[in-house]
């Protein structure tokens, strides 16, 4: 159970599956699921910058962060950095921001998430497509 905890997030279907530890009172009225973790890889920050604290800053701009990777940045080649973040999936994805490092200087970084389910690239929220999307106005799909 822990090993499932840890390692999601799950899909069946290409479609987000959420899961809940039984608590006394739970039932279909109160269970709320807002929040579920994903693994964001952060690409184009700079090595000196790849560290568990610059990680942690990171993942609670986008959620609340849960760990770091530090395997994904301790290697010769690293590429990237990764973080485990609990997301709030009822908000758009970040596709990256601006970071400023101590010598004042700005640069962007870009946010890749392992895993995802079915996701609009239109609006950025998890669920649907841009297809199924009532934010495109190209989509006359969306409106019927």
């Amino acid at each position: 159970m822990e090993w499932v905890e840890r390692n999601g997030p799950w899909n069946f279907d290409n479609n987000l599956l959420l899961l809940c530890r039984w608590r006394k009172g739970l039932s279909v009225t109160n269970i709320s699921f807002t929040h579920s973790p994903f693994w964001v890889q952060i690409w184009g920050l700079p090595f000196e910058n790849m560290s568990e604290e610059v990680g942690r800053d990171l993942g609670n701009r986008l959620g609340t962060y849960i760990e770091t990777d530090k395997r994904s940045w301790l290697s010769e080649q690293a590429k990237f950095m990764r973080v485990r973040v609990d997301l709030p999936i009822d908000r758009p994805l970040r596709r990256g921001g601006n970071i400023v490092d101590p010598d004042g200087e700005k640069f962007w970084v870009s946010f890749k998430y392992e895993r995802l389910p079915t996701f609009c690239f239109f609006c950025g929220i998890l669920g649907h497509d841009e297809r199924h999307c009532s934010g495109n106005s190209n989509n006359p799909e969306a409106y019927r």
